[in-house]
């Protein structure tokens, strides 16, 4: 069985973060699901103001679920983008979902924002259709058509394909705990004798280069990639809208809650691969 939980890295963009806590709101199946989130602090002046509005965005949020729903960490001195990675999936994963421990992790950053409101039904259906393949290291919301013609016929044909992808895809992601454990136990040890001074620089190219497995991807993105400004390794607004910037995803038809059925149902005649 599945048991999901969400882990969500933040660090000082409240404009991002509102977006993304705004957005998993209104996802179909958020009900329930342990949500473990960790939150950088940077004391630095021009920072501060922006952690402490980002602090205050997730307080807020963890209100307005279900008491006991939300866990919420604080990290001064920061982490660090990938570090902070390291912390909050494992405290994602001890979490109990109902009466089991959580088996499988649902990731999100403050750009990743699940606009589609079946985002999490895909997620946990991709989790339960892929569970048993260890060649599958990953499931990713993200998937960029950026040809109008390509991404008006997966629209109207393929709005629950799914593709089997090289790689590993940053921009949301989630994971069984066997995978994680199996290439980040002793706290990421063997990471973090690849990465060494850059361990806040080489999650994704770790993943990528070294582990060397498959991704599941949507047809049609449930997640839209926002991060132009204020990133660790992205140069500005211009080139993240030219190289991630997804505009065309699933949120641009309005779907109902069909749950993971759409996909279990016709999952394994819909793979590209």
């Amino acid at each position: 069985m599945i048991y999901s939980t969400i882990a969500i890295t933040l660090y000082r963009r409240p404009i991002y973060t509102k977006q993304l806590f705004d957005a998993l709101k209104q996802c179909y199946g958020l009900e329930g699901l342990p949500i473990t989130i960790s939150c950088d602090y940077s004391a630095e002046y021009e920072d501060a103001a922006d952690c402490d509005a980002v602090i205050g965005l997730a307080e807020e949020f963890s209100r307005s679920m279900d008491k006991g729903q939300v866990h919420i960490y604080v990290n001064r001195p920061k982490r660090g983008i990938d570090q902070n990675k390291l912390f909050v999936v494992p405290k994602a994963l001890e979490r109990m979902y109902g009466q089991e421990q959580s088996n499988y992790v649902i990731f999100f950053e403050d750009d990743t924002i699940p606009r589609s409101k079946d985002t999490l039904n895909w997620f946990i259906a991709m989790g339960m259709l892929y569970h048993g393949r260890p060649e599958v290291l990953s499931v990713t919301g993200y998937n960029r058509i950026i040809d109008e013609k390509a991404w008006a016929a997966a629209k109207r044909f393929d709005l629950y394909g799914i593709e089997f992808q090289e790689g590993f895809g940053s921009w949301s992601w989630a994971m069984w705990a066997d995978r994680w454990w199996e290439f980040f136990k002793n706290d990421g040890a063997s990471y973090r004798a690849y990465a060494g001074a850059l361990v806040d620089g080489k999650f994704d190219w770790w993943l990528r280069g070294i582990v060397q497995k498959k991704m599941i991807a949507p047809r049609c993105a449930r997640v839209q990639s926002v991060g132009g400004e204020k990133g660790e390794h992205t140069p500005g607004t211009a080139w993240h809208q030219e190289h991630e910037f997804n505009e065309h995803g699933a949120w641009e038809v309005e779907l109902p809650d069909w749950g993971v059925a759409p996909w279990l149902s016709r999952g394994w005649q819909r793979l590209l691969k």
